[in-house]
């Protein structure tokens, strides 16, 4: 019997060769060197790893992040932003005292929603308390004129003087170039019997561009409030009536209120003499009587000194004005 000669399993006929044994046997030395030499690498790798205190699982963080491509930041577009939309709130002051919605957004509605406008005005009428009423006058105050100008005929017809007072405030809102809001104006000066209401509307009247024509007649009432109304009507003519009226007219109003029995009329006299421009010898010398005088008040004193210094002295009133500075101490919060 024949005896066949041994080969590799892999050489039988039924399995077709896939390497020689020559192949074998250089397959395994290259194995070997790749891991002689795959393992002095490794060490390496570990020595520079332990040099920066990094762990395994950091290095291999790191390596894997290293591998992957670097994120790219996309900025947010604008355009798709949410914003939630206004939400009118169920009780506008209670929302502005809690922050949960700004006095500008409300304005905003109040200029362009006539529903909150309609809904504002009606809280206003039944509102009893009086800083919430006055914040619901101030939001309502953003109105446009034709809105304003109803709610301003209602008030100032109001047999109540608080009535009154709100609605002359909302009045000085409106341009007087309007014939029929002047109309009022000087109806008010001429006819107001509550002196706090008379005020209100004095303390906020401008001008504006008003021609002289259309000013005068309401110049000659508050003229004659300054000189012949209420001591605090008096008080409250006076400083605004520069505006109204020619520095001519103002010598003779402002010297005769310097003199008043009322203190506040004379303070206010000061304040109308300073902002007005005006300097004639006899306010000079009415200026510094006031200053010099023992009896005044400090703060007046100060305000008449204040007043004194844009105008033009003599060596004597320069050297008076000195002594009064050292004798009338300042106010640090006053000027």
């Amino acid at each position: 019997m024949a005896m066949s000669p041994r080969v590799a399993p892999e050489l039988h006929a039924d399995k077709p060769p896939t390497l020689a044994v020559g192949g074998v046997r250089a397959w395994l030395l290259t194995t070997a060197i790749a891991a002689v030499i795959g393992l002095g690498i490794g060490y390496r790798l570990g020595l520079q790893d332990a040099a920066t205190g990094s762990t395994s699982v950091e290095v291999a963080a790191n390596r894997a992040s290293a591998a992957l491509p670097s994120p790219v930041m996309v900025a947010a577009n604008p355009s798709r932003t949410t914003v939630a939309p206004f939400q009118y709130p169920a009780d506008p002051v209670g929302a502005l005292s809690t922050g949960e919605v700004t006095f500008e957004q409300l304005q905003a509605r109040v200029r362009s929603d006539a529903q909150v406008r309609a809904d504002l005005w009606t809280r206003y009428q039944s509102e009893s308390d009086p800083l919430r009423r006055q914040s619901l006058l101030a939001l309502l105050a953003a109105a446009p004129p034709e809105a304003l100008t109803d709610w301003v005929a209602k008030l100032v017809a109001d047999s109540d003087p608080t009535r009154r007072a709100d609605g002359y405030r909302l009045l000085t809102n409106l341009p007087i170039e309007d014939a029929e809001l002047r109309e009022l104006v000087l109806h008010a000066l001429q006819g107001e019997p509550d002196s706090t209401a008379l005020t209100e509307l004095m303390q906020g009247l401008q001008p504006g561009l008003l021609p002289m024509e259309d000013a005068e007649p309401i110049a000659q009432a508050l003229q004659s409030l300054a000189q012949a109304g209420a001591p605090a009507v008096r008080a409250a003519a006076l400083p605004g009536l520069a505006q109204w009226t020619d520095r001519a007219r103002l010598d003779t109003i402002y010297l005769a209120a310097l003199g008043d029995a009322d203190a506040g009329v004379r303070a206010a006299a000061i304040a109308g003499i300073d902002a007005s421009g005006v300097s004639t010898p006899e306010l000079r010398g009415a200026l510094l009587q006031l200053a010099a005088n023992p009896a005044e008040n400090t703060q007046a004193r100060h305000s008449a000194l204040l007043a004194l210094s844009r105008f033009r002295l003599t060596r004597a009133e320069v050297e008076l004005y000195r002594m009064l500075q050292v004798e009338v101490p300042v106010d640090p919060g006053h000027g």
